[in-house]
């Protein structure tokens, strides 16, 4: 019992002290804990301002505008490079790009169901042949993008699911190898 209590209490350490009396792969494995532990807490913090940038956009900001607000939220390093970064963040601005893609693609296929359906209106009201055939060839070209754009939501949220998926087994892992590395810092603090 008196194990157990002493193991508790070292789980609920909020910092692993890095000591120079410990041994080389303790203090490595302590420092990764810590880089860890904040790196999980930054992304609990900041992922609901990534939804902001990304979800909660009109369609006038431009890329350069939604970059230089990432850029607030992630750091000032290159988006391509991760070294300064925390990764989980990198990953989720990616699946929160698509979903934003996906919000894009299904506003527009609105609106062009709104200009078929008033080609459709205009088509019923026209009578002259050269007319009819204008509108025929523009409502054509509608369902066409409209065929085109769903498709395009198909895949991206193909493409969605499956980075979700990773990202999710991604951070199960890192946190199964944080319990191995609880594991080894107490083996080393129990000797």
């Amino acid at each position: 019992m008196k194990y157990l209590k002493k193991y508790t209490l070292f789980l609920e350490e909020d910092e692993f002290e890095v000591k120079d009396t410990d041994q080389a792969d303790v203090k490595m494995a302590k420092e990764k804990m810590n880089t860890i532990k904040e790196q999980f807490n930054e992304y609990n913090q900041k992922k609901p301002l990534i939804d902001q940038v990304y979800v909660k956009t009109n369609k006038k900001k431009t890329n350069e505008e939604i970059e230089s607000e990432l850029k607030k939220i992630l750091g000032e390093t290159d988006i391509q490079s991760e070294e300064d970064r925390n990764p989980f963040l990198v990953e989720y601005c990616t699946i929160a790009r698509l979903k934003k893609d996906v919000d894009d693609l299904q506003t527009a296929k609105a609106e062009d169901k709104v200009k078929l359906d008033d080609f459709q209106e205009e088509l019923k009201l026209s009578s002259e042949g050269s007319t009819r055939l204008l509108v025929n060839t523009k409502i054509q070209d509608i369902k066409n993008r409209m065929g085109e754009k769903s498709a395009k939501i198909t895949q991206i949220m193909n493409d969605i699911n499956t980075k979700q998926k990773e990202h999710v087994t991604k951070m199960e892992k890192i946190k199964m190898d944080m319990t191995g590395y609880i594991k080894k810092i107490s083996d080393s603090d129990q000797k």
